[in-house]
């Protein structure tokens, strides 16, 4: 039997020796890095283990880079990729121009994931799944539905993924 990528992917990622929630993201990144030849591969990797992976700020330039290097595919068709029916249907409702807000540290403004629920960001700007947050700030911005790499509702946390750099308007930080 010849194994994909993604059968590759799946069996890093389940079972007595798969990563914990903060480890995800990297064992994802050496897959993609060795395995993803793909985009489509990569994108249907991606959707189906971002929303299992946590504090993913260390990682942030190596993700970047690979969603730029797989971005191709989402100028043409933003997120069909996406996995789960609630994840399809949180990005259909969307409409072109979202608000966004992100509640963090202060340093960690400019990263990918943010939340279309004003409360949602403030209660990560407190600090969530055991990440402190020494100077905690609520961002707000705004983007265009094209530009979204993700759209997740796995966690409720109404989640959504952009490149901080490329797509971000009207960007607004305020401490809280």
């Amino acid at each position: 039997m010849i194994m994909t990528a993604l059968d590759t992917l799946n069996r890093m990622m389940i079972g007595p020796q798969s990563p914990g929630s903060h480890d995800r993201l990297t064992v994802f990144l050496e897959w993609a890095d060795a395995y993803a030849r793909e985009s489509s591969d990569f994108w249907i990797g991606f959707h189906q283990t971002w929303s299992d992976c946590d504090d993913t700020w260390s990682q942030r330039d190596e993700l970047l880079e690979m969603v730029r290097l797989h971005g191709k595919w989402l100028e043409e068709r933003p997120c069909d990729f996406l996995q789960e029916d609630g994840d399809r249907a949180f990005y259909a409702s969307l409409p072109d121009r979202i608000t966004i807000y992100r509640g963090c540290d202060m340093d960690r403004v400019m990263s990918l994931a943010w939340t279309t629920d004003k409360a949602i960001a403030l209660g990560f700007a407190k600090g969530h799944r055991g990440i402190s947050v020494p100077n905690p700030v609520l961002a707000s911005a705004f983007v265009r539905k094209h530009s979204i790499l993700g759209a997740y509702q796995e966690r409720q946390e109404h989640e959504i993924l952009v490149d901080p750099s490329r797509h971000l308007t009207n960007i607004r930080v305020r401490f809280v």
